[in-house]
């Protein structure tokens, strides 16, 4: 035979023990509010918006420079700055706040890339919304300022090989100069220009006798016109060479010197302290503390009345 619950006794167990629910109750609600404005540390969070652009066109040839914005300055790229520990190390001691660690900060660091674009959002948290507020604040300055050292750091060493390369080539020049220096005194004929006509942009004049000219010259042997041509075709070819490699350092020269990424990396929304925090939120947590509370006595009540039941029956 099924027993079935009557509701007016359930009524009546809850009334006779309303004060064992209304305790169990303010003790939850008690505990939790003590718990979301004391024990447990607030959580504020502060935000930026950074966009990256470096500039380029798609589909537009590249110049020698755009190299340095195409690989360097790209939003995967910069996220890599943001969360490094240099950029990370420099912002604590720029803003002062050196009671953090870098693995402190990196743990509550969240850098985010939305889909197909080139923005950034950047949040970090932590219990201290000034901390978080300067730090944020550091760490954009940090990885832009780290950005454009690396990048100076790349262009002056590609600037110092090609230097390097504009020495050789010029050592190699005046060498073969000097050779055809004792071949024209021997048989002779015109001296070139000085080297710096030479590799000049406007060296028409020079060398401008040909396999033609050399053809006339009867009393020089077959096999040494061979080699005058050769070698004058040699010092056109190394004058070409020298031209360009100077030319390329000239303008990585120029490039280092107007380096600026300001107009390619920009904070779109700047960081600002938060007046409320993200967690715990007292409000919610007492509301959800009463309803367990409540339930929580309600269950407690009817233990104690069907334990009495069962061995007081």
């Amino acid at each position: 035979m099924r027993k079935e619950i009557d509701l007016v006794e359930l009524i009546r167990v809850i009334f006779n023990y309303k004060w064992v629910i209304i305790g169990v109750t303010a003790i939850v609600v008690f505990v939790t509010a003590l718990a979301s404005f004391v024990w447990i540390n607030p959580v504020y969070s502060v935000r930026a918006t950074v966009s990256v652009n470096n500039g380029l066109a798609a589909g537009k040839p590249l110049q020698e420079t755009d190299v340095y914005f195409s690989e360097m300055l790209t939003p995967t790229v910069y996220m890599e700055y943001i969360k490094s520990p240099q950029v990370i190390e420099e912002a604590i001691q720029k803003s002062g706040r050196e009671h953090y660690n870098i693995s402190q900060v990196q743990s509550n660091l969240i850098v985010e890339n939305p889909q197909n674009t080139n923005l950034i959002n950047i949040t970090l948290r932590g219990s201290n919304p000034s901390d978080v507020k300067e730090l944020l604040d550091a760490i954009l300055w940090a990885s832009k300022d780290l950005l454009l050292k690396e990048m100076k750091d790349r262009v002056k060493a590609d600037n110092t090989k090609l230097m390097m390369q504009v020495e050789l080539q010029k050592e190699e020049l005046q060498q073969l100069l000097t050779d055809y220096y004792h071949k024209a005194n021997k048989w002779n004929l015109p001296l070139p220009f000085l080297l710096d006509s030479l590799v000049s942009d406007n060296n028409q004049y020079v060398l401008n006798f040909d396999s033609e000219y050399l053809g006339h010259q009867n009393d020089i042997p077959e096999t040494d016109l061979i080699a005058l041509g050769k070698l004058i075709n040699e010092i056109k070819t190394s004058a070409n060479v020298y031209r360009e490699c100077l030319s390329r350092q000239q303008q990585l020269n120029l490039f280092l010197e107007t380096l600026n990424i300001d107009n390619k990396i920009v904070t779109l929304s700047k960081p600002v302290e938060p007046t409320s925090q993200d967690s715990p939120d007292p409000l919610l947590n007492i509301i959800v503390a009463l309803i367990i509370g409540v339930a929580s006595g309600v269950g407690l009540v009817f233990l104690w009345h069907y334990w009495r039941k069962k061995f007081k029956g």
